[in-house]
């Protein structure tokens, strides 16, 4: 149980697992009983009923992340680290020729592929906590942009008190906003910071080499 622990990330928890814990509980709440199938085969089992909770709650966590990773694809814009990195530009295009073994792109397309290569490179060689957070707040923010409009249709469709519907969908409408927000601020973070520390990296290999 401990090492199941250890492998349970930040990511897993707000950006996928509270998600999915939302989702769930609307559904179960507004639509349908679903701890009818659990109770049908373990009957009125708390341990049982909490890792039935915890597996379907991941599970549906893990189809509104991948959905909202379609929905990234089709809205991806340029993360433009010139703009942000200012004079450390030739040192980014050395650091990623060396590094990834490729010319640093021009393109906005290429730019985009780019910031994924060199964030998943960091990721692969140190997981610094610093980006590692970053990351959790920015999946929990693209998980709940998928999620927060089917609450919408949800309480639109489910829920009898008008005055309770409309204010739960001025609600959520604001929490979207909020995490539109919160998506474009730490996705750019995580990209700069992967940067960062690929620049790092890079001058520091330079200094012991000409030492």
């Amino acid at each position: 149980m401990e090492h199941i622990a250890k492998q349970c990330t930040l990511i897993d928890f707000l950006g996928i697992f509270v998600s999915g814990a939302i989702f769930v509980l609307a559904c179960n709440y507004y639509i349908l009983d679903l701890t009818v199938p659990c109770i049908t085969f373990f009957g009125n089992n708390a341990v049982m009923l909490a890792a039935y909770f915890i597996a379907l709650a991941y599970l549906c966590g893990n189809i509104l992340h991948q959905l909202g990773a379609a929905v990234e694809s089709r809205m991806a814009t340029e993360i433009n680290v010139y703009a942000t990195c200012g004079r450390q530009q030739s040192l980014i295009r050395d650091a990623y020729k060396e590094k990834l073994g490729e010319e640093f792109p021009d393109d906005n397309a290429g730019q985009i592929e780019a910031g994924k290569n060199v964030f998943y490179y960091v990721q692969r060689r140190v997981r610094p906590q610093r980006i590692v957070l970053f990351n959790a707040f920015y999946t929990m923010a693209r998980t709940a942009l998928v999620l927060i409009p089917i609450l919408i249709i949800i309480t639109f469709f489910c829920e009898s008190n008008s005055t309770r519907c409309l204010g739960l969908i001025l609600a959520y409408a604001g929490a979207m906003a909020v995490f539109y927000y919160q998506w474009k601020v730490f996705d750019r973070k995580c990209i700069q910071d992967a940067y960062m520390l690929l620049v790092s990296e890079h001058i520091s290999e330079q200094y012991k080499a000409g030492t």
